[in-house]
């Protein structure tokens, strides 16, 4: 039988990474989720940082990364 994740669940509760600083592991998050054509807020929120989403967006020009509109 085919099991299939259930949805994604935001709340303000998973945002620990605010503020925080970045880690490797959150920098290859971000690069892939970039190259996967993943958006902004999607980023954000994977990464914990959905509070913080103008960080998210200066990492991402700070390591030359460009999200799709």
């Amino acid at each position: 039988m085919l099991q299939t994740m259930s949805a994604f669940q935001y709340s303000p509760d998973h945002d620990v990474n605010d503020s925080e600083p970045w880690s490797e592991e959150d920098i290859w998050d971000l690069e892939n989720h970039v190259r996967q054509g993943a958006l902004l807020e999607q980023t954000a929120e994977f990464l914990c940082r959905a509070g913080t989403v103008e960080a998210v967006a200066e990492k991402a020009k700070e390591l030359g990364l460009t999200f799709k509109q």
